[in-house]
């Protein structure tokens, strides 16, 4: 599964390559699975590019195989170089189910057409248990991968503040 990703075809492609997607890159930036009191299991996109991205059909997945779960309104915007925080609030209204584990699970967007129909792009990450209401913040290395670290404070709809000290 490491070199899996979304595909165009419905079904998929087995055996043969998909080309590469002219999508634009957003990434998960931030995410929230253990919480209590006045806060909400969140989930935080990150636009990197200067343009707004409508994201009316993409879809959001706590399982990296089953992408469609959570399906954002077609109404939903990432601002240029800005964020979109969704919450459980909005996985219930929507009916989705979608749920994050608290001890471990996946958190993954997938790119999707106005009809829902993937589009083969998709971000995401593996994650582990956390203290109550922290959250994973993205750090990109200077090779372009991404790590997901609990982060010293939450900062959701804003720049990540960075991971705990060692």
């Amino acid at each position: 599964f490491r070199t899996w990703r979304a595909s165009s075809a419905r079904l998929g492609s087995p055996g043969s390559d998909d080309p590469e997607p002219d999508i634009p890159r957003l990434v998960i930036n931030e995410l929230r699975t253990h919480s209590n009191g006045d806060l909400f299991d969140a989930v935080e996109i990150y636009n990197p590019t200067s343009s707004d991205v409508p994201i009316g059909g993409w879809w959001l997945s706590d399982r990296r195989n089953v992408p469609y779960v959570f399906q954002f309104p077609p109404e939903m915007i990432v601002p240029g170089k800005g964020y979109l925080v969704v919450d459980e609030l909005d996985f219930a209204l929507a009916g989705s189910g979608l749920a994050f584990n608290s001890v471990a699970e996946r958190c993954y967007l997938f790119s999707g057409d106005s009809d829902g129909e993937l589009t083969g792009y998709s971000h995401g990450f593996r994650y582990f248990g956390s203290d109550w209401n922290a959250s994973f913040g993205r750090v990109e290395s200077s090779d372009g991968n991404d790590s997901f670290l609990i982060e010293e404070s939450s900062s959701f709809g804003t720049e990540n503040r960075g991971p705990v000290p060692p």
